[in-house]
């Protein structure tokens, strides 16, 4: 596994403009066209997830991170837990 940053293409998020609500966190938005290429190109960091209903579904885990600018930006989580066998 590389280290290297994986960043979304298609995805993209923004802070909350000045005047808003406090609750509100930034926005989140999604070019469906981009995003999609983006997934197929990158099939092979799918993990097993849960879906609402609580069954086993493939899913992306995307972080969003604070880059040395101090400007958030939305990354690929390629994080895998290594099994030991038992011995």
């Amino acid at each position: 596994m590389t280290n290297d940053t994986i960043f979304t293409d298609g995805l993209s998020y923004f802070e909350p403009r000045q005047s808003a609500p406090e609750y509100i966190k930034g926005s989140i938005v999604i070019e469906p066209k981009r995003f999609v290429e983006w997934m197929k190109a990158n099939g092979e960091h799918l993990s097993t997830g849960k879906d609402r209903e609580g069954n086993a579904t493939k899913v992306f885990r995307i972080d969003l991170k604070i880059g040395q600018s101090g400007k958030a930006y939305a990354a690929l989580n390629t994080w895998q837990p290594s099994f030991q066998p038992n011995e």
